[in-house]
């Protein structure tokens, strides 16, 4: 939040002239964010709540709520399976919507991973992607912070921490979508073809 502040100067965000209309609609979500992790997420969950989009959920919310991590995995997992009906893609997608009951906005993994779907539930909402300067610069700043989810020391510190650990679940799950799109390990060469999809 300092850093959208920072950017946007004090803006009050009760002020009606600083913020968006809102719908009457009280569990639609308005904006749904395509971005990968690392391409401004943090700061674009800021500007969108100062701008009346609040909350915005963000994969900070599933450290906070643990269940959370299940049901976008589950999601994942589901459209994923060549052999899921569309019918059990539907009653997970419908898992998520609940879960995400209250919020205005959603950026960020998982919501990027799932936005297809989430716009499918959500047909009036507006999807804002947000990218890197460049496929370098994205992976730099992957591999040194999201990035040390993937590897294996993380998920063996933080196994006996139950929260962290249905969130590493779901890291998992986004990693095994990744290597499926990209055909191969993650790795900087596979990940540029995801940054581009």
């Amino acid at each position: 939040m300092h850093r959208a502040r920072k950017a946007f100067g004090n803006v009050n965000p009760q002020h009606k002239i600083a913020r968006l209309q809102r719908s009457d609609a009280g569990d639609t979500l308005q904006v749904i964010g395509a971005g990968l992790p690392r391409t401004g997420t943090s700061s674009l969950k800021a500007a969108l709540e100062i701008l009346g989009f609040d909350p915005c959920h963000h994969m900070v919310e599933c450290f906070e709520r643990p269940n959370q991590s299940i049901l976008f995995a589950n999601l994942i997992e589901t459209k994923s399976n060549p052999n899921t009906t569309p019918d059990e893609v539907a009653r997970s997608a419908a898992a998520v919507k609940k879960a995400l009951r209250g919020y205005r906005a959603a950026v960020d993994a998982p919501t990027c991973e799932v936005y297809v779907e989430l716009l499918a539930l959500f047909p009036n909402a507006k999807v804002v992607l947000s990218v890197r300067d460049s496929d370098e610069q994205w992976w730099k700043s992957f591999k040194g912070t999201v990035g040390v989810q993937l590897g294996v020391l993380y998920p063996t510190l933080i196994y006996p921490v139950g929260f962290l650990r249905e969130q590493q679940k779901l890291v998992w799950v986004i990693k095994k979508q990744w290597s499926r799109l990209t055909g191969g390990p993650i790795d900087q060469k596979q990940l540029r073809r995801i940054v581009r999809r």
